[in-house]
Order: structure tokens, then C-alpha cells, then sequence
């Protein structure tokens, strides 16, 4: 049976006066390297010109549409801190996804069984548990 997709154009059905919330999860490298990507290595200099053209694009492009449609965006982001000890990650990213950030958790690249499939993972957990927090109150 195929999944019925719904239409960016036409807003949610509301069952209630509540407002209706839409989780964004943001996971992976932040400040990956333009010529660099597969080094490892993130936070070197220019980078942080590309990241915030992504931050731009997700404001632009997905989160100014569904908050057209009178949705609030609550953005969850999974990263990892600079490999190189700058605090980007840890300062840039609330600044540029600021009133949408709900929560945030930085890994560190070589910690133990550190990799994509966690960051997905803690993206994940915290949205569920915002989601749960949000219920009981």
C-alpha cells in the first residue's frame, strides 16, 4: 500500500487549537572541509563560509515554508566538535539556527564508536525525548 504524500501547499489538519510542531534532525559533520571531505579533519578556514550557506538554505528553504504553513520548526542537531579545537560547532551552530534550535550535542570524532549511524541515533533520541517532555507538560 503506497504512502500518501502530503502537499507542501496545503497546511496540516489541526485536531485541536494546539500548535503543530515539525522536528527538523540535522545530523553528520558540520564544517566538513570544501576540498577536504575526506580527510577527516573539519573546521579549517573557509568552512565555516559553507556551513552557514547550508544554514541559509535550511532557514530559506525548509524552515520559512512550513513555518508559512503555521508550523513551528524545532531543529535537533547532532555533530561533532572542530577536529582542530576551534569552538564553531559549539558556537556558530545555535547562533545560525538560534529561536529553532531545541537541542544540540556535540561528539567527539574519536571517541569510542563514534560514526554517522550515531549521530542518527542521538538526533533521534532527542527529538523523542523533547517529544515525551512536551506531552507531560
Amino acid at each position: 500500500r503506497a504512502a500518501k504524500c502530503v502537499s507542501m501547499r496545503e497546511a496540516p489538519v489541526k485536531l485541536d487549537n494546539a500548535v503543530q510542531h515539525v522536528a527538523v534532525l540535522l545530523r553528520g559533520d558540520a564544517f566538513r572541509n570544501t576540498y577536504l571531505q575526506h580527510s577527516g579533519s573539519t573546521c579549517c578556514e573557509g568552512s565555516q563560509f559553507s556551513q552557514l550557506r547550508v544554514a541559509l538554505a535550511h532557514a530559506n528553504g525548509l524552515f520559512k515554508p512550513l513555518e508559512q504553513l503555521q508550523l513551528e520548526v524545532d531543529v535537533f542537531i547532532a555533530s561533532y566538535h572542530c577536529t582542530n579545537g576551534k569552538n564553531w560547532s559549539s558556537a556558530l551552530l545555535p547562533l545560525w539556527y538560534s529561536r529553532r534550535l531545541v537541542a544540540i550535542d556535540l561528539l567527539h570524532r574519536d571517541s569510542p564508536g563514534s560514526n554517522q549511524a550515531l549521530t542518527t541515533l542521538r538526533a533521534l533520541r532527542m527529538a523523542a525525548s523533547h517529544e515525551a517532555e512536551a506531552r507531560v507538560r
